[in-house]
């Protein structure tokens, strides 16, 4: 066969390999376990072929290792009784060694490196990223972003290095050491005690270290973990230590972490040093011991002296094995580690959904009512209550009030981002608890004070209010949003303008007003008829604010629109206005009529208009106050 064909079959059969795991399946529907033996089960199932045949080959190799010491000692014995060898009889025992054991070790480790070392870490973390990315937004408020990301990313390979090592190790000594035991039975039964002898030994050692490894790396995952969470965040907010010169506070923040995670390491190490030298005297044994009986038997007569052939090398390789995997142990259990605490944030359970089918949203109808609403957190007190109120389509409202009243929380229970303790939230005639996620997303626009600027080029940034959009429709999204003249000038480090400039994480190459705008841009590409604006442009200056709002005048007619805002002057014209404090709608109407009540509202205006505050903002050169587009 040419080898070209030879090298065109192997690419085949890799390829064919490599599709025994689906790496990104279908995924929307499960729900990882949350205990350590069901989630190894959970991915060992779907990689269940490739595995059993690995564990068959595997199986055949620790044979044909086993039977070489009884092959040598055969054809020794033949060789001292000057035996003649039939072609029938060395041919099968040439094409074993020479043909079946490397075939089979080849495959075991195509196998192995094609369908397990690269697929499953893959199919791990896609379906931990899977599960994680359906969890509630308080599930993300509870935990460091950089810490999930962390523990996605490192929970498939120390999955995959565990059952690996398992196998090409473990499951090796296995078989070997019971093939072994039973060549030497064979041989004399006597040759085969102390290897049996040997092994109750080890299994009394492994159940006394290995809870002890197990303990030890539990604690280290724990140090890991908190080692992780002191350096994200002191690299997120790098800024503000270096602002305050706490870096030396910092360091040793971080360095008694690390401290902390290698007394640990060091303690499982100990362990593991111990494990090894009664290891070490119990191969010693096993080997002394087995010779000694060997050559008494061997006087005796017992035993021929070719045997040695088969002993030694047998009990000699059981030696090496063991160790092999004792050194290896450490390396377990510390994946094993990793993987536990992996889990303690990759398989949180999900929300109950409810088992009726969801609907899409009528956007003919697009009434948004809410009825007695009242919202709370599970670790502090109410937030909402009984909050009611309704917008017919293409009305304008605004929500006010002071900090911490709730505002943002009636946003996000609309946008579902939480769900209320009690009470209704409609759209049309549907409660949003029955419309699919992805069409009540795909209807409203948000832009918020806190903008979500992705780490990636300008164009996507924009185009991820549409996908499909084309470049010029990004382009006018950008106009409209008073964008475009500060794009013109970007350039990051790698020379990309314009457009393509890559902004940083977070977008921190930006300033505030301008990320702003860009989400602003994002929003209005999308053209969804329902529009919230929370604080929109709390970073833009008064001027640059009142231009962009007269802009887009037009482009919000007859549209929904939601804003909360603390610049009372922005909202003045917004066809009802509610005022919240302490979760509570104390008053509402329109701007004129909350004036002439002289109530919170009234107040909150002339504090506003107050000559005095507009010279304090004058002599002090700073605009105190939040702009807003209405």
């Amino acid at each position: 066969m040419k080898p070209y064909l030879l090298t065109n079959v192997f690419r085949q059969l890799v390829a064919y390999i490599q599709r025994s795991v689906e790496i990104t399946p279908d995924s929307d529907e499960i729900s990882l376990p949350a205990d350590l033996r069901s989630f190894f089960l959970f991915f060992l199932r779907q990689a269940r072929q490739p595995l059993f045949a690995i564990l068959v080959l595997g199986t055949v190799t620790a044979v044909i290792d086993a039977l070489i010491p009884a092959v040598i000692a055969f054809f020794i014995k033949s060789s001292l009784q000057d035996s003649t060898y039939s072609l029938g009889l060395v041919a099968p025992i040439v094409v074993l060694f020479t043909l079946i054991h490397p075939t089979v070790s080849t495959m075991q480790r195509i196998l192995t490196n094609h369908a397990i070392s690269a697929n499953l870490p893959t199919l791990v973390r896609w379906q931990s990223h899977a599960h994680i990315a359906r969890q509630p937004l308080s599930f993300f408020h509870s935990d460091l972003s950089g810490r999930l990301a962390s523990r996605v990313l490192q929970t498939g390979p120390a999955l995959r290095d565990t059952v690996v090592t398992a196998i090409t190790s473990v499951w090796y000594i296995l078989i070997f050491g019971s093939s072994a035991i039973l060549l030497l039975a064979r041989a004399d039964i006597f040759l085969a005690a102390p290897a049996l002898i040997w092994s109750i030994i080890y299994i009394f050692l492994l159940r006394h270290f290995l809870p002890r490894l197990r303990e030890h790396s539990r604690e280290m995952s724990t140090m890991r973990s908190l080692v992780t969470a002191r350096l994200i965040d002191t690299y997120a907010n790098i800024q503000t230590i270096k602002l305050y010169s706490e870096a030396g506070a910092e360091n040793s923040f971080v360095k008694d972490g690390l401290r902390g995670h290698n007394e640990t390491y060091q303690r499982l190490l100990a362990q593991n040093s111990i494990f090894s030298g009664c290891l070490a005297f119990l191969n010693g044994a096993l080997i002394g011991t087995t010779l000694v009986l060997a050559i008494w038997l061997a006087k005796k007569g017992s035993v021929d002296p070719s045997q040695f052939a088969l002993v030694i090398p047998l009990v000699w390789h059981i030696a090496v094995a063991s160790v092999s995997v004792t050194q290896q142990m450490s390396s377990i259990f510390e994946n094993i580690g990793i993987v536990q605490e992996g889990i303690r944030s990759i398989a949180q359970p999900l929300p109950e959904q409810k088992a009726s089918p969801l609907e899409t949203i009528d956007r003919s109808n697009l009434h948004i009512t809410f009825n007695d609403v009242s919202f709370s957190y599970p670790s502090s007190g109410a937030l909402l209550q009984s909050v009611s109120f309704s917008l017919p389509p293409g009305k304008r409202l605004a929500i006010v009030g002071p900090s911490g009243a709730g505002k943002s929380t009636i946003i996000q229970l609309l946008l579902r981002l939480y769900t209320p303790d009690t009470g209704n939230i409609l759209i049309g005639d549907r409660p949003v608890s029955e419309i699919a996620l992805g069409s009540l997303r795909s209807t409203i626009a948000v832009v918020s004070q806190d903008t979500s600027i992705l780490s990636r080029s300008i164009l996507d940034n924009i185009r991820f209010g549409r996908r499909e959009a084309s470049p010029e429709e990004v382009a006018e999204a950008a106009f409209l949003a008073g964008a475009s003249s500060f794009i013109a000038e970007l350039c990051d480090d790698k020379g990309r303008r314009g457009y393509e400039a890559h902004v940083g994480e977070r977008g921190v190459k930006l300033s505030g007003g301008q990320k702003q705008r860009l989400a602003l841009a994002r929003a209005l590409l999308k053209n969804a008829p329902i529009l919230i604006l929370d604080e929109a442009t709390s970073g833009l200056d008064v001027l640059t604010e009142a231009g962009l709002r007269a802009r887009l005048e037009q482009h919000f007619l007859g549209k929904s629109v939601v804003a909360i805002a603390h610049r009372l002057e922005t909202i003045a014209a917004y066809d009802e206005i509610l005022v919240l404090d302490a979760g509570r709608v104390t008053e509402r109407g329109r701007h004129t009529d909350l004036l002439a009540r002289r109530g919170t509202y009234w107040a909150m205006w002339n504090e506003q208009s107050s000559p005095q505050n507009e010279a304090t903002t004058m002599a002090t050169g700073t605009n105190t106050r939040h702009d807003q587009i209405n």
